[in-house]
C-alpha cells in the first residue's frame, strides 16, 4: 500500500498563512520523495490558496473535513480515514486532546509540528522548525523525546519560491539594494497590523530618508479602516517576494516571514503579536548573533516612539544593517523540508 501523508493545516483568519507555507514546502518534498501528500483542512477554498504544482504534476489533493467545526471533530473524522500505512502531520495552533492523539497514534504514525507543549505519548516525531525556542524548554524536551525530536536551523521549512531565490549582497559602505523599506503583516493580518504601521510610519518620512516605504497587503487580508492618503514614496500593494528580497529592511511580525528574510539576507525588524512572540524573537536574535532586531513591546502596546527609535538606530548606523545581513549568512540552507520529509518517510510502516 502506498504511504499517504496527511497534512492537517488551516489558513487565513487568526491562523495566518505561515502554517500553510510550511505544509506546502513539506508537501513538495514529500512528493519528490514518492509519498503523495493529502491536505486536510477546515478552510474553505484552501486549494486556491496553494501555489499550483509545476507543469506536468498532478494538482494538490485537498480534503475538506466534513461538518467539523472543531479540531476535535477533525481528529475524530480522521480516525475513520487513516490506514496503518499512512502518516498524520499536524500543524495547527488549536488546543489538542492527548487522549485523542494517542488513539490516532495506534492507527498510524503521528507527527506534530511546532508543538513544544506536546506530550511524548501523543506522537512519533516532534518537529520544532527553528532556532527561537527557549533553551530551558529544549533541555526538557531533549530529555523526554531523545531522537524523536527534530529542532533547529536544519528543520526550518521554507517555500520553494524562497529557496529558489538568490541571496543578495550588501556592500561594505551600506546597502546596494533598491532604496525601499518593506512592511508586511502576513497573509491574513488578523490583528490589523499593517494599518497600525502605516499610521506610525507615514508621519515620519525623515526616519527613512529617500526610501520608498512599501506596505504589502496579504492575499487574504482585509482592510477595515479607511485607506489613508498616500504620498508618492509610499506604496500600498499586494505581496511580492521581490519586495522582501530586494528590500533594504523588512518590518514584519515574528513568524515564518522572519526565517524567509534570514534566508534571503534581508535585515529584519520584528514586532511580536504576543509576549511569547517577543520572547521567541529575542531568543532568535541571540541564536543568530544579531541577524534581526526584535522590538520588546507587543503590537497592541507598541508606541510610536519605540518604532521610531529602532528605525533611527538602524538608519543612523548603517553598519548595523550590514552586520545583520552578514549574521544571517549560512544559517539556513533551504533543505529543511527535505530533511523533515525524509524523517517522516523513515517512520515504521505497520500496514501491508
Amino acid at each position: 500500500m502506498t504511504r499517504r501523508v496527511f497534512l492537517r493545516v488551516d489558513a487565513g483568519g487568526a491562523c495566518g498563512f505561515g502554517h500553510l507555507h510550511r505544509m506546502h514546502a513539506l508537501a513538495v518534498a514529500l512528493r519528490a520523495g514518492g509519498a503523495p501528500p493529502v491536505f486536510v483542512t477546515r478552510t474553505a477554498g484552501l486549494n486556491s490558496l496553494l501555489p499550483a504544482p509545476p507543469p506536468g504534476e498532478a494538482p494538490w489533493d485537498v480534503w475538506q473535513a466534513p461538518g467539523a467545526p472543531t479540531e476535535s471533530g477533525v481528529l475524530d473524522w480522521l480516525r475513520h480515514v487513516l490506514q496503518p500505512a499512512d502518516v498524520l502531520v499536524l500543524d495547527v495552533p488549536h488546543p489538542d486532546d492527548p487522549h485523542q492523539l494517542t488513539t490516532l497514534r495506534q492507527l498510524c504514525p503521528v507527527v506534530r509540528l511546532d508543538h513544544p507543549w506536546a506530550e511524548p505519548q501523543t506522537c512519533d516525531l516532534l518537529v520544532l522548525p527553528g532556532a527561537h525556542y527557549d533553551p530551558d524548554t529544549l533541555d526538557t524536551l531533549d530529555a523526554a523525546w531523545g531522537d524523536r525530536l527534530l529542532v533547529g536551523w536544519d528543520y526550518v521549512l521554507l517555500r520553494p519560491d524562497v529557496t529558489a531565490a538568490t541571496r543578495r549582497a550588501y556592500g561594505t559602505g551600506g546597502c546596494h539594494r533598491w532604496p525601499w523599506v518593506t512592511c508586511s503583516a502576513g497573509g491574513s493580518d488578523p490583528e490589523q497590523t499593517l494599518p497600525v504601521w502605516l499610521d506610525l510610519l507615514l508621519a515620519a518620512p525623515a526616519l527613512c530618508p529617500g526610501r520608498t516605504r512599501i506596505f504589502c497587503l496579504g492575499q487574504a487580508a482585509r482592510w477595515e479602516s479607511p485607506l489613508p492618503v498616500l504620498s508618492p514614496d509610499v506604496w500600498l500593494t499586494g505581496y511580492s517576494l521581490d519586495y522582501v528580497q530586494q528590500a533594504e529592511l523588512l518590518v514584519c511580525p515574528f513568524g515564518v516571514s522572519v526565517y524567509e528574510a534570514l534566508f534571503l539576507g534581508t535585515p529584519c525588524l520584528t514586532v511580536g503579536r504576543t509576549l511569547g512572540d517577543v520572547a521567541a524573537a529575542r531568543t532568535l536574535e541571540v541564536a543568530s548573533e544579531g541577524a534581526l532586531w526584535p522590538l520588546t513591546t507587543p503590537l497592541a502596546q507598541l508606541q510610536r516612539r519605540e518604532l521610531y527609535d529602532a528605525l533611527q538606530g538602524l538608519y543612523h548606523s548603517r553598519t548595523r544593517l550590514v552586520g545583520m545581513h552578514r549574521a544571517s549568512e549560512g544559517r539556513l540552507d533551504g533543505r529543511g523540508a527535505e530533511r523533515v520529509a525524509q524523517a517522516i518517510l523513515a517512520l515504521p510502516q505497520e500496514g501491508p
